[in-house]
């Protein structure tokens, strides 16, 4: 499917392809009214099952009615020939899983910081009833408004659900394997608090590089959620105190009353960990974070993410992707 240089729907020109996953392919569009927009569609071949359809407008339908600065905003949605296509803003920056698989494990403060963004933007969503379920580095993108602040939007409420009361149940597993939660891997009733494990999942990797359960395949590793503990962060990095490594195993906890019990709560519970600069930077009314945000450049189709600033650590060591510092622990290799 060729999109280039069409017009969708009579007013987004496509310029040029953003990035591609497994059910839907992102462009770049021009529009009068909105200037540079992405547009997603769907594959060819996921538009010929009518649930995978009904998910997307229900991704359409979910994002658009959260009003948030930390939840990426759905512009419009239309048809071009019947392939429907979701138009959103254009974010520039890179994923959280760009950003760890390039720079590994990140610092302490830089971590909670986006973390409590995104728990800010989950906390608009539930509170109009809807948990996002797929919450994962790749669904998180960081973009820099200035340069030395960064701003983090939740993306893809894809497989986004409507909470029918406290908790909803569904027929089938919706999520990525590694941040699911144990409810969610044993179709349990899901609620916001599947999205507060989530966050405690993406906050583990943003720490030690790594999530928090790891296995040879998607079955292993939604066995490790529902029966072992994760290992403790200090198994990776001895500088991360007892106290963030406490907090971060509450967010895992299997049993869902025992995690915070709102996103809001989380994050207020984060606040401790993100310190922040005394001194304004010059021209900013924020200060800075010690730890601050690597920029990266907007890439293309031929490109790849370019640090443009990368202010130095108070250790002036910049933390690489961390191995356990025990020998007890399954292959490190990345998941396929």
């Amino acid at each position: 499917m060729v999109l280039d240089g069409q017009l969708l729907g009579g007013r987004y020109r496509v310029s040029g392809l953003l990035g591609e996953g497994a059910a839907s392919i992102v462009y770049c569009a021009e529009s009068q009214l909105f200037g540079q927009v992405a547009v997603k569609v769907l594959r060819e071949a996921v538009r010929a099952e009518a649930q995978a359809v009904a998910r997307f407008m229900a991704e359409a339908h979910a994002t658009s009615a959260i009003n948030h600065p930390n939840v990426v905003r759905v512009l419009d949605v239309g048809s071009h020939d019947e392939l429907p296509f979701l138009v959103m803003e254009l974010c520039e920056g890179d994923t959280l899983r760009s950003i760890v698989d390039q720079r590994g494990a990140l610092g302490v403060s830089y971590a909670c910081e986006l973390c409590q963004q995104v728990l800010d933007g989950l906390s608009a969503a539930h509170a109009i009833g809807i948990v996002h379920r797929d919450l994962t580095p790749a669904n998180v993108v960081v973009s820099h408004p200035t340069p030395e602040r960064p701003l983090a939007k939740v993306l893809d409420f894809g497989v986004a659900k409507r909470m029918l009361g406290a908790s909803s149940r569904d027929d089938a597993v919706f999520g990525t394997p590694g941040y699911m939660a144990p409810e969610q891997v044993q179709l349990g009733r899901v609620d916001h608090r599947a999205d507060v494990y989530a966050v405690g999942a993406v906050l583990y990797e943003l720490l030690t590089g790594r999530t928090p359960f790891r296995g040879d395949s998607a079955a292993e590793v939604m066995n490790q959620i529902v029966s072992r503990p994760p290992m403790p962060l200090m198994a990776f990095d001895r500088s991360l105190s007892r106290e963030l490594d406490a907090l971060v195993r509450t967010c895992l906890a299997k049993n869902p009353i025992d995690r915070p019990a709102s996103a809001r709560e989380l994050r207020d519970r984060l606040a401790p960990f993100v310190t922040k600069l005394s001194i304004p930077a010059a021209g900013s009314m924020h200060p800075l974070s010690q730890e601050p945000v690597p920029l990266v450049a907007k890439r293309g189709p031929e490109t790849q993410a370019v640090p443009l600033v990368m202010r130095p650590r108070n250790d002036a060591n910049p933390r690489p992707r961390l191995e356990l510092l025990t020998d007890s622990i399954v292959d490190d290799d990345e998941l396929s």
